[in-house]
């Protein structure tokens, strides 16, 4: 299956990869990463419609931008955490580009 959104599309296979490879990131962590990683699934399943109001796009957009804070902030120093969220935000960026350049509208 692939999702499509912004310049590039990204394979459900990219995503299970990264899943499965925070998986075992994710025993060495405290539960609020797992938390985490819930969310940032949610937020990865989100695919904006056409027919989606714009206010809608720039809440998404507001809510990852204040996970991605969140995680930054309880764990600037855990490198395994900064590594996943980068692969996450990637793979998030690239399935919602457009999302990203109406919001910045």
């Amino acid at each position: 299956m692939i999702l499509t959104g912004g310049h590039r599309n990204v394979s459900m296979e990219e995503i299970e990869g990264v899943f499965n490879e925070t998986e075992t990131l994710g025993k060495k962590m405290d539960p609020l990463i797992k938390e985490w990683s819930n969310k940032v699934a949610a937020s990865l399943a989100f695919v904006p419609s056409r027919e989606a109001k714009e206010g809608e796009h720039k809440k998404k957009v507001w809510e990852w931008k204040a996970l991605v804070d969140e995680i930054l902030q309880t764990y600037f120093e855990t490198r395994e955490a900064m590594m996943y969220l980068k692969k996450m935000t990637d793979i998030w960026e690239k399935q919602n580009m457009d999302l990203l350049v109406r919001a910045a509208r």
